[in-house]
């Protein structure tokens, strides 16, 4: 995938996750996104919102605190993978810029 379908994915997936957890400080993230985490995969209905699904899902599932998580706790996951993404691709673009 291309770093621009990564960033895209992680803008797409920071703006939902923004969102819940807005709405989860107020306690009112289960009405907003009308989501019940007893009934429904937490990270299924997550990617369910975002453009890349398989990327969204198997992201979400490599990190161990999603499975334990609520919107909250995918939102500081989805954060820190796509710090971790951010990263990669500067230290790309360095590289690239260097050899120039």
């Amino acid at each position: 995938m291309a770093s621009s379908d990564n960033l895209a994915f992680c803008h797409k997936i920071l703006a939902l996750f923004t969102v819940a957890t807005f709405f989860s400080n107020k306690g009112t993230v289960s009405r907003v996104l009308r989501v019940d985490q007893e009934a429904e995969d937490i990270v299924e209905y997550a990617c369910k919102h975002t453009l890349y699904y398989d990327l969204c899902e198997s992201s979400l599932r490599s990190d161990p605190r999603s499975k334990t998580s609520d919107l909250t706790g995918l939102a500081g996951v989805a954060l820190d993978l796509c710090i971790v993404q951010g990263r990669e691709m500067l230290y790309q673009i360095q590289k690239l810029k260097s050899e120039g």
